[in-house]
């Protein structure tokens, strides 16, 4: 899972100064769960709540925790928080 994570965060970043799709890619905390992830026996992945190899693009005008984009945003939702309550 860390090296799909890897290579999604890479594909971005190649592609976005192009596209201009992101204001912020905030990529340790899903490398670290990705990681974290690697680490739970491959028979126990089946109950895991959510796809875990999953790449998530949360539209950068809500706030998504952990981004200085945050500080620009007018409303308080915290879409990150909500993903974690849920086992992503």
């Amino acid at each position: 899972m860390r090296e799909t994570a890897e290579e999604t965060v890479a594909r971005i970043r190649q592609q976005d100064p192009t596209l201009h799709s992101f204001i912020s890619v905030i990529a340790d905390p899903s490398l670290a769960r990705a990681a974290a992830l690697d680490a739970i026996p491959v028979d126990k992945r089946a109950s895991y709540p959510l796809l875990p190899a999953s790449a998530v693009a949360v539209k950068d005008n809500i706030c998504t925790g952990g981004s200085d984009n945050d500080l620009r945003i007018p409303h308080a939702a915290n879409v990150r928080a909500a993903v974690q309550r849920h086992g992503g």
